[in-house]
């Protein structure tokens, strides 16, 4: 029975095997319009459900084209109509990552919508990263790849070049091809770390656009300037000069403390 089981194993694999490289090639979308070839590997397992329309790689599993790499324990392609037909829809990975470029999406789950161009990322410490910013979470970050944005949820922490720290529940990114984020929209007991003399930043919500290095804040505002600090309603920081200009509503005053 053991020796037949492997037999099955083998000779799955072996008909996978020929099966993806005999046929045309496989395309993922014609929405993203561009043919390209899905390749799909697994150090344990491969299984082809014709029924269900999907494809099961299990233990250190692969699937890549010329544009993105998934890599996970378990990963499960789901196509509709025939296989040739060239329509793979949807890609679900579990405990790994999706990868563009030098963009790194990781967590438990990952849910790739060929279709919609979306990658959905599902855990309790999920991440996007590129070579110069990072976005923590605790719940989930979707990337929607046809206008470039990220939104994520959950005790999230964005980590950026020159040390510049970020915490916010809620966090709204645009970023380019290479990851990178470009603007930031933050909401939820939102706290800024820029540098030694703004250490603390506490806002409602916060702007962050990083091509103008401007941040606008609103709501119940407070600015820790080395001993000292200054409360108010709106705030605009300059992170190049470090220039910060807190403002106020027509019934309230813009109040601190300023120690020498």
């Amino acid at each position: 029975m053991l020796i037949f089981k492997y037999l099955n194993v083998i000779i799955t694999y072996l008909f996978l095997l020929l099966f993806f490289f005999l046929l045309p090639d496989i395309s993922l979308s014609e929405e993203i319009n561009k043919q390209s070839t899905l390749f799909i590997k697994a150090d344990e397992s491969l299984e082809w459900n014709r029924k269900e329309q999907t494809i099961f790689a299990k233990g250190n599993a692969k699937v890549h084209n010329e544009t993105m790499e998934i890599q996970a324990s378990k990963i499960v392609a789901k196509y509709e109509g025939e296989i040739k037909e060239n329509k793979f829809k949807l890609i679900s990975a579990f405990e790994g990552f999706w990868k563009q470029k030098d963009l790194i999406i990781k967590g438990e789950k990952i849910i790739y919508n060929i279709s919609n161009q979306e990658v959905n990322v599902i855990g309790q410490n999920v991440s996007v990263s590129s070579k110069i910013d990072k976005i923590f979470c605790s719940k989930n970050i979707n990337y929607l790849q046809f206008n470039n944005s990220i939104e994520a949820s959950g005790d999230c922490r964005v980590e950026m070049e020159d040390n510049k720290k970020l915490a916010a529940k809620k966090i709204k990114a645009s970023i380019n091809q290479n990851g990178e984020i470009l603007n930031f929209f933050a909401s939820g007991s939102v706290n800024l770390f820029l540098d030694e003399d703004l250490k603390s930043i506490s806002a409602d919500e916060a702007e962050y656009n990083k091509t103008t290095s401007t941040i606008f804040l609103e709501g119940n505002i407070e600015l820790l300037v080395g001993s000292s600090y200054l409360n108010g309603d709106k705030a605009i920081i300059n992170t190049l000069n470090g220039v910060a200009q807190v403002f106020s509503n027509k019934n309230n005053n813009v109040t601190g403390f300023i120690k020498n």
